[in-house]
């Protein structure tokens, strides 16, 4: 297990040494399904070969765009504080 990728699976690494390629419309488990796994997956980890695909990147919604800009440790800092000031002001 790592961490530290942030929303790589949605914008891509956009680093000179990785190779972003986009599969519109999947769910994190469809990465892993049999099918693919023989398209894809196979290939590259058998002979290293990498098998295009013609699809560019779709925007994400915008509920993920919001959730990958905005941080969430800042939101709970804004709820606290917005909650301490409206008591602070109706006391």
């Amino acid at each position: 297990m790592t961490f530290g990728y942030g929303s790589a699976g949605t914008y891509g690494f956009n680093r000179p040494a990785v190779r972003d390629r986009w599969h519109n419309g999947k769910t994190h488990s469809d990465f892993l399904n049999p099918d693919f796994c023989r398209k894809y997956w196979v290939p590259f980890l058998r002979d290293g070969k990498i098998i295009e695909n013609d699809e560019e990147a779709e925007r994400p919604p915008w509920w993920l765009w919001a959730a990958s800009t905005f941080k969430i440790k800042y939101a709970v800092i804004l709820i606290a504080a917005g909650t301490y000031l409206w008591r602070w002001l109706a006391a």
